[in-house]
């Protein structure tokens, strides 16, 4: 049996989000075929192996856990062949915990440093998809912190020219709508942007487009440069006035989801080759959930935001769309599993190859 290891909490504000999708993923991990290692970072940054107080008894029960280290510290020594990592948002999902696993050579399940960075911040994954002119941007602007300092007049006359209110104001790395205000007049505009700063260090201003909100689930091909894989489309149906955390996850009355979305063929077809065409040139690999808007008016497809690692709570979208495609929740886990590991082995043979062949100019040179 291979020993995966499922690493959820965080010190990110999606700490909560990250035990729902903890709490599933144990759930409906095939027993047959792997023995699943729970691990905890808590609040504080300590990481606690088979720490399953903070879970739902219904899914997984094992009080006795262990410090294995502190958030401060690189671990050396993790009791499993892969993690499964469920860390939403800051820290977890741009790079920095991969980039840790890199480091100490552990198969992991999702996108690396590199995809995992470009999609947690929203600015500079659309500055990437519009030079590729497939699918279009929502008209925004990104304020860094010593511009919102300056004050609005600065920020309305000088940078704000292009756009109107309403506004959305976004953390421009942050998920799971942390952070998000929309600003219907100015006298909105600086304590959303203050309270966005809490954040991050730089802030997206959106405009707000009358859009239906679309998502596609992205699964990397098991075959090695394989097209990737593509879910039908599915759609939000919000009863809010936007998808914001407390219609995702402590409203059941604030957001309905429809999979698969009312679409013409036309419309899946087009969502499903932005979503294969972003996932390659975002650098994405293993995962990924593809936010797009469908403006109600004109029927034009934007797209919003990607998601390297989607929630996984029994209500999430990403496993939601692929049941509604032909692949069970259990399934898909088992596809993300060894998606990791045939990537690791790749990595490891790539290596070895370097470190021969610098041997060998090393030989020569002597």
């Amino acid at each position: 049996m291979i020993r995966v290891g499922v690493l959820y909490g965080g010190i990110s504000p999606e700490y909560w989000v990250s035990l729902q999708s903890a709490q599933s993923i144990l759930y409906h991990l095939d027993k047959n075929l792997f023995e699943v290692i729970p691990i905890h970072i808590n609040p504080k940054g300590h990481w606690l192996i088979n720490d399953t107080s903070v879970l739902s008894n219904s899914y997984y029960t094992n009080s006795n856990h262990t410090i294995l280290t502190s958030f401060c510290s690189i671990p050396t020594h993790f009791p499993c062949e892969i993690i499964f990592s469920l860390l939403h948002g800051h820290l977890g999902e741009n790079g920095s915990i991969q980039g840790t696993f890199e480091t100490l050579g552990i198969p992991y399940v999702g996108s690396g440093v590199l995809g995992s960075a470009i999609g947690m911040n929203k600015a500079i994954a659309k500055i990437l998809l519009s030079k590729e002119a497939l699918v279009a941007i929502v008209p925004s602007i990104t304020l860094y912190d010593h511009e919102i300092n300056r004050g609005i007049e600065y920020i309305q006359t000088s940078l704000f020219a292009s756009l109107c209110y309403p506004v959305f104001i976004k953390p421009v790395s942050a998920g799971s709508s942390v952070g998000i205000h929309k600003v219907t007049q100015s006298k909105e505009l600086m304590p959303a942007l203050y309270d966005a700063l809490k954040y991050d260090h730089s802030v997206l201003v959106e405009q707000v487009l009358e859009v239906r909100e679309i998502e596609v689930a992205v699964l990397e091909n098991s075959i090695y440069g394989g097209e990737p894989l593509v879910s039908v489309p599915g759609e939000i149906i919000v009863h809010d006035s936007f998808y914001s955390y407390r219609a995702k996850y402590s409203d059941s009355e604030g957001a309905s989801l429809t999979i698969p979305a009312d679409l013409n063929q036309a419309q899946v077809n087009f969502l499903q080759t932005a979503s294969k065409h972003i996932f390659i040139v975002l650098q994405l690999e293993g995962m990924a959930r593809i936010d797009f808007f469908l403006d109600k008016q004109t029927q034009k497809i934007y797209f919003n935001e990607v998601n390297t690692i989607p929630g996984f709570t029994q209500n999430s979208m990403y496993p939601k769309l692929w049941e509604s495609s032909g692949k069970s929740y259990t399934q898909l886990l088992t596809d993300l599993i060894q998606l990791g590991l045939a990537r690791h082995k790749r990595k490891v043979s790539l290596n070895n190859q370097s470190y021969h062949y610098k041997m060998d100019l090393s030989e020569d040179v002597s």
